[in-house]
């Protein structure tokens, strides 16, 4: 199954994954409605792609109380059943990657569904930061 995968090294912290994440999932440009972010090292001029690596064993899965988290037989990507979340946040504290995000304006968590198979922050890096690859 396909993951998404970083390269650090090669990220220059340019956040243009980000943009397009937040475009593609919500159609507006904004860090704080992505499903990645870019950490930066200031100081030592490091940035890092933080991005869902779509677990084997899926603890953000098994932390969610309600059901609300499954995962996309396709693609493997993770789906949010809005209905069912309750916005307590457990999936977020069971992230490995700290890779999963909240939305205080919805009461929801922001999971990344990979796209559909097709990952917009993959498409958009211009330095393969972030690969989709088996």
């Amino acid at each position: 199954m396909k993951k998404l995968r970083t390269s650090p090294d090669q990220c220059t912290g340019c956040r243009l994954c980000v943009l397009a994440c937040s475009f593609h999932h919500e159609n507006a440009f904004s860090e704080a409605l992505a499903r990645l972010r870019v950490e930066a090292d200031e100081i030592h001029w490091r940035f890092e792609p933080i991005v869902c690596r779509q677990c084997p064993d899926s603890p953000c899965i098994e932390a969610c109380p309600t059901g609300a988290i499954s995962r996309d037989a396709g693609n493997g990507g993770l789906v949010l059943d809005e209905n069912a979340c309750v916005g307590c946040r457990a999936c977020e504290d069971a992230c490995p990657y700290q890779a999963i995000i909240f939305n205080a304006d919805t009461g929801l968590v922001q999971l990344c569904d990979l796209c559909s198979g097709d990952p917009e922050c993959v498409i958009t890096c211009p330095h393969g930061a972030i690969q989709y690859t088996e």
